[in-house]
């Protein structure tokens, strides 16, 4: 009944996995034969992934047992279909207590042993997170976890681990508290940090919140580098912010003594500690104030000092630093700000002043009166960009946002804020500004104004705009520009623009849904 390897090699895999699928005869037999060649150390049988989902399908209660006694084979098999498996009988609450117990031990040497392609495939199923196990071993797989992130730096491994210990929540949290205490590498030190900030509000336990923050300020004491100190800063004003402390304002309080010393360093717990509920408005006013103070601070532009040596003659040239460390510090003061403008606490005076600044300092930097960095520059316009788009912000601030937004439209990052502030025109001063906006870019677009790796992103653009509601008084001819230059365009369309393009046709006159009829 059971397949040998070469007949499997032959005649393609298809006829192998109808048989396992088709045949009842001793179904333990084909069960043991099926892992047996879904765990095989040759290339043979080459797609595996159908041969895991039909044992999936014949798993009769036994097959998790025969997987977990299975131990270290799984991590020398040619292939990770079997972690796709595991998975999927994770979902399907097919794995028995024991069985559970015994995968954990295994995906922990698997963690901390294995080769690449197999500690990706287990971080992309999170069977970290997935496995049924005892707490004692779930939490055991915190430092392999970690010790991954060691190993490979990449944002994906990032990102994977960081899901995976969310998975397994606050059963990680002894592990970070010991990894931020005792870790070798800055950076997974940092990703401890940062997690247990996202981890300890969902324990919904004010005690434990409140401890954490003050535990984190012990740390903040302790450690003397610079990036991990703003990260315990920031963890902590977090977590003192967070609505499981509602009713507690102490630990807030706390964190913004302590923080006066951080200087530049304390810009992401600041930016915390302004949008919680805790501060009072005057102290709540004096952050702001200083933060914006910080972003529109007057930067030398004369010529760099010189030192001549009187006895060699040669000069020496003294940099001035000021430029690069605001530059350094711009994207962090930004991301601040928006989350304070953002906030339900802050009151409507500080929001007007907020804006009032940074719509000033863009006019100054758009037009290159103050010089900063281009990407300084266009990180300033997604800021407000964010701030105005949120349906409950203030139609003026709005107006106010996108006035000082559009000379600037030939960029395409601000042409995508503007898209989406005018999404929620509702009034005839900003439909106007909308019907505006797609004029100038259907022009520029038409024009070629764009550079060939840039037609993806104006594509994408064009169909933002197609979605305004209201484009103003020309708004049909404005659409039907939007709909015509889209068509020169649509070989550049992305399969997430396309997908958008698709919904925005069918809410289209039944004129402009036909001229898109290619989407």
């Amino acid at each position: 009944a059971a397949p040998r390897d070469e007949d499997a090699g032959k005649s393609g895999e298809s006829a192998s996995f109808a048989i396992i699928e088709t045949t009842t005869v001793d179904r333990s037999r084909l069960l043991d034969r099926g892992l047996e060649l879904l765990l095989s150390t040759t290339e043979l049988p080459r797609e595996r992934m159908a041969l895991a989902a039909s044992l999936r399908r014949l798993d009769d209660g036994t097959l998790s047992a025969r997987l977990a006694a299975a131990g270290m084979q799984l991590g020398r098999a040619a292939d990770t279909s079997a972690y796709w498996l595991l998975a999927e009988l994770c979902r399907d609450r097919a794995i028995d207590p024991d069985s559970g117990a015994q995968l954990a031990g295994t995906l922990r040497h698997l963690l901390l042993d294995a080769e690449g392609t197999h500690l990706v495939a287990i971080l992309e199923q999170q069977l970290p997170a997935l496995l049924p196990a005892p707490d004692a071993a779930r939490a055991a797989l915190v430092e392999p976890l970690l010790e991954v992130l060691a190993r490979y730096r990449d944002e994906r491994t990032h990102d994977l681990v960081a899901s995976a210990l969310t998975g397994i929540g606050a059963l990680a949290l002894p592990g970070l508290w010991l990894t931020i205490a005792e870790h070798p590498r800055a950076h997974v030190r940092l990703l401890a940090i940062e997690l247990l900030a996202d981890l300890v509000p969902h324990t919904g336990d004010a005690r434990t919140a409140a401890d954490a923050v003050a535990r984190l300020l012990i740390e903040l004491q302790r450690v003397t580098h610079s990036d991990e100190r703003a990260a315990l800063a920031a963890a902590a004003a977090r977590l003192s912010s967070a609505a499981v402390l509602d009713h507690d304002g102490e630990p807030a309080r706390a964190v913004d003594a302590g923080i006066d010393v951080l200087g530049d360093f304390g810009i992401d717990a600041l930016g915390f500690l302004a949008a919680g509920p805790h501060l009072d408005h005057e102290r709540r006013a004096v952050i702001l104030d200083r933060l914006l103070k910080d972003v529109a601070v007057e930067l030398p532009d004369g010529p760099d000092a010189t030192e001549r040596d009187p006895a060699t003659d040669a000069v020496t040239f003294i940099l001035d630093d000021h430029l690069g460390r605001h530059t350094d510090t711009v994207p962090r003061l930004l991301t601040a700000l928006v989350r304070i403008g953002q906030s339900p606490f802050t009151p409507a005076p500080l929001l007007g002043r907020l804006v009032n600044r940074l719509t000033t300092q863009w006019r100054q930097v758009a037009s290159w009166r103050t010089i900063w960095g281009p990407g300084n520059v266009q990180e300033l316009g997604r800021a407000l960009g964010l701030l105005a788009e949120r349906r409950e912000f203030p139609v003026l601030l709005r107006l106010q946002i996108s006035e000082a937004l559009l000379p600037r439209i030939n960029q395409l990052i601000i042409g995508r804020a503007l898209a989406r502030i005018f999404a929620h025109a509702d009034g005839p001063p900003l439909s106007t500004l909308a019907g505006t906006a797609a004029e100038k870019l259907v022009t520029l677009a038409a024009e070629k104004y764009y550079a060939d790796d840039e037609w993806e992103a104006l594509a994408e653009v064009l169909v933002d705009m197609l979605a305004v509601p209201d484009l103003g008084p020309a708004g049909d001819t404005a659409r039907r520009k939007l709909v015509n230059v889209l068509g020169s365009y649509r070989a550049h369309l992305s399969s997430r623009a396309r997908a958008k393009l698709r919904f925005i046709a069918s809410t289209l006159e039944p004129t402009l849904r036909e001229r898109l009829d290619w989407a």
